[in-house]
């Protein structure tokens, strides 16, 4: 009202700014109502992706395969379908893994969340996955692997946590692990591995601790794994190497 009482007595051009500038604050409001309106609908636009050679988002319902990589998701996204198999989340930057985070992922056997940013503070991140066979939590900020972090997942074979900076473990953070048959936790900051930790890993055929700090491994560490084939371990003297029991 007080804009019509105004614009007759302007000149033509300054009338046209004013003009000019009502409608560009309002193709602003529009444009960022829908802008609003996408993220919320669609919380991984095209505009998200940090790697357009590597983005990939797309669900393949025959092999009920789940990918979601190079996207830039700062948190696990929340709508992996229920009944997929494998899920793929590389390359993101979430950093944390609330409780129950994958809960209703009942049948999935592999899960990636390699190149992010979490920190694995968190207990039972992992807790209704029981069906999971291969976890991948590579290059992340893990340092501290503490009780129950890998809580319900028994059916676990394969464990990945290379490239992080992990210098302290929980003696009995691998209990419920009875099932794992591949460790990898090289190139980490490890400098002790305290003994009997490794016991309740019955069914451990490889086991990867090359650069790391471990200068050397207390006897009993070997203690009970009786499949143990393969120790990968540099800046050890193979002579400290303790043999698996018998």
């Amino acid at each position: 009202m007080v804009l019509d009482s105004v614009l007759p007595i302007l000149p033509f051009s300054e009338f046209f700014l004013v003009h000019l500038h009502v409608l560009t604050k309002s193709e602003v409001a529009v444009s960022t109502f829908f802008a609003v309106v996408l993220l919320v609908l669609c919380p991984h636009v095209d505009t998200a992706c940090t790697n357009r050679d590597r983005c990939r988002d797309e669900y393949n319902q025959k092999t009920r395969e789940f990918y979601r990589t190079f996207w830039g998701l700062t948190e696990v996204p929340r709508d992996i379908p229920a009944e997929a198999l494998k899920v793929n989340l590389y390359g993101n930057a979430i950093t944390s893994l609330p409780a129950g985070v994958f809960s209703h992922l009942t049948q999935c056997t592999f899960l990636s969340l390699g190149n992010n940013d979490i920190a694995l503070r968190e207990k039972k991140s992992f807790s209704g996955l029981p069906a999971l066979k291969e976890l991948r939590l590579y290059n992340n900020s893990i340092s501290v692997l503490q009780l129950g972090v890998f809580s319900g997942l028994t059916n676990l074979t394969t464990l990945t946590l290379e490239g992080n900076q992990i210098s302290q473990i929980n003696g009995q953070v691998f209990t419920e692990l009875e099932s794992l048959e591949t460790l990898r936790i090289y190139s980490n900051r490890i400098s002790v591995l305290q003994p009997g930790m490794l016991s309740p890993l019955k069914n451990l055929k490889r086991l990867s601790l090359m650069k790391n700090q471990i200068t050397h491994i207390e006897e009993g560490t070997f203690d009970n794994l009786h499949f143990l084939h393969g120790v990968f371990c540099t800046g050890i003297n193979s002579q400290q190497l303790p043999q698996p029991s018998s």
